[in-house]
């Protein structure tokens, strides 16, 4: 008999706090925000004006029978700005929003357009709060146009190779990406242009770059080439100014 009645008291409570809990309200916001940059594209403010334009308030005091959280989820990992969110309401009636950032390692470029990609590849808005310094790549047509899957992935390969070595991230400031396929790096000093050709064999070209700009350094001849070739195995060429 007791274990019964404790049993029927159990489930009148558990009834009870779901009955509150679905006629509850929100009691409060919070949002975490994550990014891997020093300075991030968004902030909390942004974010809260995702909800505040879509549901014209920040859902602090809004019943909770009457939100969707899944809706409110998608809402955020819809945003170009944001790699993930998860949208949740704690115990305690607090809406819950953590948020990770996309991380942009490279600035695509063309006469109309400018915008970031990120590590994974897709195209993020350049941000009003922050602006990211980052390698810059010129591009021929639109980047609608032009950004092949394949594309993509050879700027990525490319900038994160250059990234990986301090010499080539110090020395390479914007990379051309051409039409055909191939890439021309233009140095942060000096006036030439580097014929990188495609990205095969890349480990071993911008490995004989680095060389032969160390050798140049060693002779005193750091701006003698208008045009140094490295688009060939096994071969540095460099075209002299006319003097």
């Amino acid at each position: 008999m007791t274990q019964l009645l404790l049993l029927v008291a159990f489930v009148t409570l558990t009834v009870s706090a779901v009955n509150y809990r679905h006629k509850g309200v929100v009691m409060g916001l919070s949002i975490e925000l994550k990014g891997e940059l020093e300075e991030q594209l968004i902030d909390r403010a942004y974010l809260t004006s995702i909800l505040n334009k879509e549901f014209g308030s920040n859902l602090v005091n809004v019943p909770i029978e009457f939100i969707d959280i899944n809706y409110v989820e998608k809402l955020f990992n819809e945003n170009p700005y944001v790699q993930n969110a998860e949208v949740y309401l704690d115990k305690h009636g607090l809406l819950k929003i953590e948020v990770k950032e996309r991380t942009p390692i490279v600035r695509l470029k063309t006469i109309n357009q400018t915008l970031y990609l990120d590590k994974e590849g897709a195209l993020v808005p350049l941000s009003k709060q922050y602006s990211a310094r980052l390698p810059i790549v010129i591009m021929d047509n639109d980047i609608d146009l032009e950004l092949t899957e394949k594309k993509k992935q050879d700027i990525l390969l490319l900038v994160n190779k250059i990234n990986n070595t301090d010499f080539n991230k110090a020395l390479i400031d914007q990379i051309i990406a051409h039409k055909n396929k191939t890439y021309t790096l233009i140095p942060l000093i000096g006036k030439e242009r580097i014929r990188l050709g495609t990205t095969e064999y890349l480990d071993e070209k911008l490995k004989n770059l680095q060389i032969f700009y160390k050798k140049q350094i060693g002779k005193g001849r750091w701006s003698e080439c208008a045009i140094i070739d490295v688009r060939f195995r096994g071969q540095v060429v460099c075209d002299k100014i006319n003097t």
